[in-house]
């Protein structure tokens, strides 16, 4: 999914619910593009026919870097703007910070993918998006979660032994009541 859509469900979810406490929104690359399928004709043609990305969540195409589709190809040649996206994911992140800290929400946003941040949007998320640390790509590739893994799929998502340790790894930082659940999750998944 798209940055856009990850920041939209976060701040909708938020509204919706306000029980929570703390909150981590790990960001992906930019460039993807999230398309809401609503008829047969679009799942036959999107997403059935994308070697990578043939699948939706909730009704969403993930459609991701791919351009197999010609759609998607005339897209990134001729509509895709970055810097309008991130300045969208920009905006969204101090709307969300706001929103968070008034709220007395901890919220902790991590880089999942690097993001070649444009100058003027480091200083603004100084504080909100976590620069400190490699991006959990990078991480994953040094890991030996990468080492074990198949990459001829051509998957850039982390295998989920990798996302398993990232989430231990957040639990134990910053919500250590739930060690017992995730652990339970973790003999269920391995």
């Amino acid at each position: 999914m798209s940055n856009q859509y990850i920041l939209n469900q976060t701040i909708l979810e938020l509204v919706a619910s306000p029980v929570y406490s703390t909150v981590f929104v790990q960001l992906t690359a930019m460039g993807k593009l999230d398309v809401q399928i609503s008829s047969d004709e679009q799942k036959a043609e999107l997403v059935n026919k994308d070697s990578l990305r043939n699948f939706t969540i909730n009704n969403i195409w993930p459609s991701s870097f791919s351009t197999e589709h010609e759609s998607k190809k005339l897209w990134s040649k001729w509509l895709y703007s970055p810097d309008l996206e991130q300045q969208d994911v920009a905006v969204k992140l101090l709307l969300l910070n706001d929103f968070c800290s008034s709220r007395n929400i901890v919220l902790k946003v991590i880089q999942g993918y690097d993001i070649d941040w444009i100058p003027k949007y480091i200083s603004m998320l100084n504080g909100i998006v976590d620069k400190s640390q490699q991006s959990c790509y990078a991480q994953y590739m040094r890991s030996t979660h990468w080492q074990q893994h198949d990459h001829s799929d051509k998957n850039l998502v982390p295998n989920l032994g990798y996302q398993l340790m990232l989430a231990e790894s957040f639990v134990k930082t910053y919500a250590q009541e739930y060690l017992d659940q995730l652990e339970k999750i973790s003999k269920l998944i391995r």
